[in-house]
């Protein structure tokens, strides 16, 4: 992206009175690369070169797949959980998928470099297969 300020409509919105001659164009001349991000419905421009957001809502969910899995290896029932965790027995099936992500998915997804469109719902109802390789395919990490 590139943006260039006009040093004239500069001086005349703040009424400056100033030779804008002698002002370096090369000053005044921003060159950025820029992406856009779209995840459901809202858009960002981001200028320059930006770290990658973590998103909590992604995190919290591998999180939340990873207590269950060890909620049932402690003997706990689906029941039990679905109540404890204020969830259906359909939704703990589909969140503990998640539990069985690979480790380079899990990695991207703490470290923000998961593709940016990836919602928590869609991490939720997506089906994930189970082998590692075919994960990082469907994830865009290879």
């Amino acid at each position: 992206m590139n943006v260039r300020l006009d040093s004239k409509q500069i001086a005349k919105a703040f009424d400056l009175d100033l030779n804008t001659d002698c002002i370096d164009d090369g000053v005044l001349t921003i060159d950025a690369p820029f992406e856009r991000r779209k995840r459901g419905v809202e858009t960002k421009l981001l200028l320059g070169h930006s770290d990658p957001e973590i998103d909590l809502a992604l995190v919290r969910n591998v999180a939340t797949a990873r207590s269950l899995y060890q909620s049932l290896r402690r003997d706990t029932s689906f029941a039990d959980l679905a109540i404890q965790n204020q969830m259906t027995v359909p939704q703990i099936h589909r969140m503990l998928q998640l539990a069985y992500l690979s480790p380079k998915v899990v990695s991207a997804i703490c470290t923000g470099q998961q593709r940016t469109e990836l919602t928590a719902r869609q991490l939720r109802d997506i089906d994930v297969p189970l082998s590692w390789d075919e994960q990082e395919k469907l994830f865009e990490l290879t």
